[in-house]
């Protein structure tokens, strides 16, 4: 069994929502809107809040997202679920951890749950609405 990467206790996806992620050799970029990051991740001096940018993940060897899309605009509806395979990953992890991903997508326009295993983990971020050190 593997264990959950040690940088994802740094990252809060509360209010966050996931978009259609992209494949790229051995990585797997997923756009992310309305996320933070604890000055505690690599990289960062400061709790960070985006309002959008991209959880980059490296040494990626599986990604699957099973999606119940909104039945409803209001989101109180789903229609039946159904999983999605991302791929193929050009790599083999060489110490794969586990990453584990839930919560609303802009697209498609649903409730993501997203098992990942991959090597590593970047955050690009995008626009900043917040930066504090608490």
């Amino acid at each position: 069994m593997l264990n959950e990467h040690p940088l994802m206790k740094f990252l809060d996806f509360t209010y966050s929502s996931f978009g259609q992620p992209r494949v790229q050799d051995d990585k797997l970029i997923i756009p992310v809107r309305e996320f933070s990051v604890t000055k505690d991740f690599p990289g960062f001096q400061f709790d960070t809040i985006f309002e959008d940018g991209f959880l980059v993940l490296e040494g990626v060897q599986s990604s699957k997202r099973t999606i119940a899309e909104y039945a409803t605009p209001e989101g109180n509806e789903f229609k039946p679920s159904y999983s999605v395979e991302d791929g193929p990953f050009l790599s083999s992890p060489k110490e794969p951890s586990l990453f584990d991903l839930s919560g609303p997508g802009y697209d498609p326009h649903g409730w993501v749950e997203w098992i990942i295993i991959a090597e590593n983990i970047r955050v690009v971020g995008g626009e900043i609405i917040k930066v504090g050190d608490n």
